[in-house]
């Protein structure tokens, strides 16, 4: 989910008119008044479906055979990437964080499925020793700021990993060495622009930057949360600001949609658009931690709605998965939202359709050898799509509270140079 794959290429009081300048013209939008809608007549029509779906919408309640339809495929899932990547010994260091990343987004919000949040925490732990033994050593120098991007990364994974699995003793010390070494890269960098590899005091001024620009900034930010709500981390002045900037920026960076294209999410920039605006959502969340509220971001709401269709229709198991995903962290599920039923029956129909394997999935565009990072990406992203949760609380020192208060340490200061 950290990069789209290769070779792929605003609550407030809804019942009023509000405008939204976040993807594409700013238009006014009537909003339901509630967050999930249950039935196909609750949805605005630009929301509804249209009648040339592969898999035809239904009003049927979901039913508990396609629950455990739905948890068997979950499961399978992850044992899929588990078995993929012990298949060969080079997967770990060739995928790096995303071998790390895969498994430890199935542990998040995963209280109600025990078994496959310490399944999932386990491989994350084997694959985080792998990666991080390189950058442990204590013998020749010291760590500089060349690689501190590597040393955060790997620092954040050890944290999530610990928080979660505290009797793991041994991922506790290697916490505790790359937050010592990291803080040396860090100190070495000095400053926030070191640290990027860009100033972040100016690219903001860009009123329509590049996708890939606000894409690394989005990936920047996920990060630098994740820092920031580990006190051990001594992270340089400006690190909060930018994520608040960052959110801020995207509340009105223009977006194509794929309504707006006769290709729909075809048109390669619809497309890489669709990309950018799911990985937007997971700045609040951490991944899915944390629920979404459409009041922190009604511009995003209202992509994800308007273009759910385009997504489905297009076909793409990944990037449906995400929007499935990101309806799923409102807090919606398949007896409470219309498009997530039947979001989660599409993909389940693609899941039997490649005789109950993710992996086996091709896309029309795919031939039947597919890099590691597109094969695991398949059921990574079909899990998060299809998991159920129960979300992680906003405490002190969390993901999510750790981005509340920088948002609004940043809307506050915005204030303060406008008055």
């Amino acid at each position: 989910m950290n990069v789209p794959p290769t070779l792929k290429r605003c609550l407030l009081t809804f019942s009023v008119l509000m405008y939204c300048a976040c993807g594409g013209r700013s238009q006014p939008s009537v909003f339901p008044a509630e967050t999930c809608l249950i039935n196909s007549s609750d949805l605005p029509r630009s929301w509804r479906p249209p009648s040339d779906l592969s898999v035809a919408p239904s009003e049927a309640a979901w039913s508990a055979d396609e629950q455990v339809a739905a948890d068997l495929a979950v499961q399978n899932g992850l044992r899929e990437m588990s078995a993929f990547m012990n298949a060969n010994d080079e997967r770990v260091p060739q995928l790096w964080d995303n071998a790390v990343e895969a498994f430890i987004n199935s542990a998040y919000a995963a209280s109600n499925q025990p078994e496959l949040q310490a399944r999932s925490l386990e491989i994350a732990a084997q694959h985080l020793q792998v990666l991080a033994r390189p950058y442990m050593s204590l013998t020749g120098p010291p760590p500089t700021c060349e690689h501190v991007s590597e040393f955060l990364t790997l620092a954040v994974y050890a944290h999530s990993i610990a928080q979660r699995a505290p009797k793991n003793s041994r991922m506790k010390t290697i916490r505790d060495r790359l937050v010592e070494r990291t803080n040396l890269a860090l100190d070495d960098c000095g400053t926030l622009d070191a640290v990027l590899g860009f100033d972040p005091v100016t690219v903001f001024d860009q009123p329509e930057a590049s996708n890939p620009d606000v894409y690394g900034w989005i990936m920047w930010s996920v990060t630098l949360t994740d820092a920031v709500s580990n006190p051990d981390l001594k992270m340089p002045p400006g690190s909060d600001q930018f994520i608040a900037k960052t959110w801020r920026y995207l509340s009105t960076y223009t977006v194509p949609q794929g309504r707006d294209h006769p290709d729909g999410l075809n048109h390669m920039p619809a497309y890489d658009a669709a990309y950018l605006m799911t990985h937007a959502g997971y700045m609040p969340t951490g991944y899915g931690r944390h629920q979404l509220t459409v009041s922190s971001a009604p511009w995003l709401y209202r992509y994800i709605r308007e273009n759910y269709y385009a997504a489905m229709k297009m076909g793409e198991l990944d990037l449906f998965a995400e929007f499935v995903d990101l309806l799923r962290q409102y807090g919606c599920t398949e007896e409470t939202d219309f498009q997530l039923r039947h979001g989660s029956r599409y993909l389940l129909s693609l899941y039997r359709t490649a005789g109950g394997s993710w992996m086996a999935h091709r896309e029309p565009y795919e031939g039947v050898d597919i890099s590691d990072y597109d094969a695991l990406h398949k059921p990574w992203t079909a899990i998060a799509g299809l998991r159920r949760r129960v979300f992680e609380p906003l405490s002190p020192g969390s993901f999510g509270a750790t981005f509340q208060s920088a948002v609004e340490r940043g809307t506050s200061a915005t204030a303060s140079q406008s008055d």
